[in-house]
């Protein structure tokens, strides 16, 4: 078998990709909101 095409070990990953700032933070406040939106305080404080 030829080796020609292989990419196993080869390809690196897009860091532009995994890096990107802004849209963490933008997928952590918006999980923050449903988290606070489905839960109300007093539900929290209770399960403590």
């Amino acid at each position: 078998m030829s080796t020609q095409y292989c990419k196993v070990g080869k390809t690196k990953p897009n860091l532009k990709k995994l890096l990107n700032l802004k849209a963490a933070e933008e997928k952590a406040v918006s999980f923050i909101e449903v988290i606070y939106k489905n839960k109300p305080m007093e539900d929290l404080n209770a399960v403590s």
